[in-house]
């Protein structure tokens, strides 16, 4: 017994001088037994009456207890459980059977794992009399996520952990927070009296789910988050799951009726288009909760409860884009490495194409939902999760991490004791982040004459074999586009105008040796087909000093057939530079032959030839100083004119 405390009871005797504040008592606890019986669902609303009538007395062990079951299983402040829960079983050992596996998870909850493990170990008699299989497998499950913890929290990572702050985060739950690959854009869900539709869920006794976005201004400050409205939200549940790195496709888990399947929407503009529901090989007749794109788009990982090839719970599986049928094909579970016996969730695949991101309840999980990951290794094999580490993981459940390009920033969902209201969103800065090999292009494309911006189509190609890596968009309001390119490869860079009547613009990154994050702003002008209108070559190549063109030029000049096979009597001009380097004579004499085999391919691949006509510049007209290679580099260049359009 606590020293000098015992268990007061609610009635006149113990509170002969305040009959008023006694009966407000005793009707709260009334409306609050009436919340807690009815479930889980509604502990929530009974805590609030509880907390009401423990201003009177708070010792009382029967009312200790509750407030302590209620903080346990209903509120994201679960620590809060603790010091209830040991007042009441001081006041009243006996006051409830559950009282130790309470304050089991309790201690759990705070990270105080050896007590935790003394109160597990306590209940075992209860279950054994009880003869539950079940909960005593789930209670030595526990003991052993204790003991994961206390081996975890001795060898914390390098990160901060912080509220994203109140801009995002309020009293309503925040969780599910996805971004594009530069982070200027999140996605997230909350449940606000502001939910479409207005409704509420009976069953959960809370509004009903809803997405919500904002974005990152110059100064690093987050806009006022907007409900994203119809058609993507409706008067039913709908939660943000996965979102493409350039931030156009929007992948999102809707619940109606227990049947959960994975939407998709893309951003026409400033509008979402018609959702529409993935094919049959994701979304089956059971439970598909969440889901992310591969970087280039090209691979759908995501989660289901389906019994094919399942591990347990929920698994993770991979599904390809089949291009010619523009379908996603048959899944495939990513089998016993990945996937536990326990649940998976929350998917997550890194910009770098390789590191796969995702919650679990199994593998060494300290409780709940840890984060973990996983790298996708060149055989097609998967290594051995690892636990993402402390302080990131908690007791609780920890959902919903993303990271941006860079290594440097992730967000996710926890419940933390810094919380604003329940479920928050946690901004966390990795002190010593791992090198992320991956560059990002960005940029605006736009009509240079009239600054309009342009919803363009972008290309990706591996330069040496012509491989196709991503189709893209420019947004078609804003111009802006983003382009993931892991390194290790040189590629090919065409922006073309998805209406046909512009020039193309084309680039070559050379990724080869490339070790750490990079960033490159681009902006693209694309010219109108008309007389006069030019666009350099960037993508044409010759060995030094010759005039033979090499095979990654292919690219370049089948673009110039599309456009020239769109305008059929269109006539160009064939223009070759040089630097400075040389003689006057060479130069002219260099830059004649190369542009001379310029039009030679092109008229092998079945241009007309009196469509072209070929000139050498020489050193004549450079776009850049010679006095550094840099600058050489960029006068040495192919030009493509219109000199005619009919």
């Amino acid at each position: 017994m606590l020293f000098g405390q015992k268990n007061i009871e609610f009635n006149s005797e113990n509170f002969p001088d305040r009959p008023a504040e006694l009966e407000i008592a005793l009707q709260n606890i009334q409306e609050g037994n009436h919340w807690y019986e009815r479930g889980h669902s509604y502990l929530k609303s009974a805590l609030h009456y509880y907390l009401d009538a423990y201003k009177l007395n708070p010792d009382n062990a029967f009312l200790n207890f509750r407030i302590g079951h209620c903080y346990l299983y209903s509120s994201a402040f679960k620590t809060k459980a603790l010091p209830f829960l040991l007042k009441a079983k001081e006041l009243e050992p006996n006051i409830d059977k559950e009282i130790n596996f309470d304050l089991a998870r309790a201690f759990h909850f705070s990270a105080r794992f050896d007590e935790a493990i003394e109160e597990y170990k306590s209940y075992r008699p209860f279950v054994e009399q009880a003869n539950d299989v079940e909960l005593m497998n789930s209670l030595n499950k526990f003991i052993e996520e204790c003991i994961s913890g206390r081996e975890l929290v001795k060898k914390p990572i390098r990160v901060i952990v912080e509220n994203i702050g109140n801009t995002i985060n309020g009293p309503d739950p925040e969780y599910g927070p996805i971004i594009n690959a530069d982070e200027t854009e999140l996605f997230f869900t909350s449940r606000r009296e502001n939910t479409t539709g207005g409704k509420m869920d009976l069953i959960l006794n809370d509004f009903y789910e809803d997405i919500y976005f904002t974005e990152k201004d110059d100064e690093g400050n987050w806009s006022m988050p907007i409900n994203i409205g119809p058609p993507v939200n409706t008067s039913e549940h709908e939660s943000a799951v996965g979102l493409s790195a350039d931030g156009q496709k929007l992948l999102y888990f809707q619940n109606h009726y227990g049947n959960g399947d994975i939407l998709e929407s893309t951003l026409n503009g400033s509008s979402w288009s018609k959702p529409k529901k993935l094919n049959l090989n994701v979304n089956t007749q059971y439970h598909e909760s969440s889901a992310c794109y591969s970087y280039e788009g090209k691979h759908l990982y995501f989660v289901s409860n389906r019994p094919d090839e399942n591990q347990g719970g929920r698994d993770i599986y991979v599904s390809q884009w089949l291009e010619k049928y523009e379908e996603w094909g048959p899944a495939k579970n990513l089998g016993p490495i990945v996937n536990s016996e326990y649940d998976e969730e929350s998917v997550f695949m890194h910009p770098d194409g390789k590191t796969l991101y995702f919650s679990s309840k199994g593998h060494s999980t300290m409780g709940g939902f840890d984060i973990f990951y996983t790298t996708l290794q060149e055989d097609g094999s998967w290594t051995k999760p690892v636990n993402i580490g402390f302080p990131i993981n908690t007791p609780g459940d920890d959902l919903f991490f993303v990271v941006a390009a860079s290594n440097r920033k992730a967000l996710y969902s926890s419940y933390r004791p810094n919380g604003k209201g329940e479920k928050d969103i946690y901004e966390i800065t990795f002190l010593n982040p791992d090198p992320a090999h991956v560059t990002l292009l960005k940029g605006k494309v736009v009509d240079p004459t009239t600054g309009i911006p342009l919803g363009a189509d972008i290309e990706v190609k591996i330069m040496e074999t012509g491989e196709m890596v991503y189709v893209g968009k420019a947004n078609s309001v804003t111009g802006k586009y983003l382009v993931v390119l892991p390194a290790g490869k040189n590629y090919s860079v065409t922006v073309k105008d998805s209406e046909k009547n512009h020039l193309f613009y084309s680039e070559q990154i050379n990724l080869k040796d490339k070790k750490d994050f990079g960033m490159i702003k681009e902006d693209v002008e694309l010219s109108k087909v008309q007389k006069g209108a030019s666009v350099t070559l960037n993508n044409i190549f010759f060995d030094f000093n010759a005039y033979t063109l090499r095979e990654e030029s292919k690219i370049e000049l089948n673009n110039i057939k599309e456009l020239m096979d769109r305008f059929p009597k269109i006539k160009v001009e064939i223009i070759g530079h040089t630097d400075n380097v040389g003689s006057d004579e060479i130069n002219k004499k260099m830059s004649q032959q190369r542009a001379e085999s310029v039009a030679d391919y092109l008229i092998s691949i079945g241009v007309n030839k009196k469509q072209l006509r070929t000139t050498g510049m020489g050193k004549a007209s450079p776009i850049a100083t010679n006095d550094t290679e840099e600058g050489r580099q960029q006068n040495r260049r192919t030009e493509f004119k219109i000199i005619d359009v009919k």
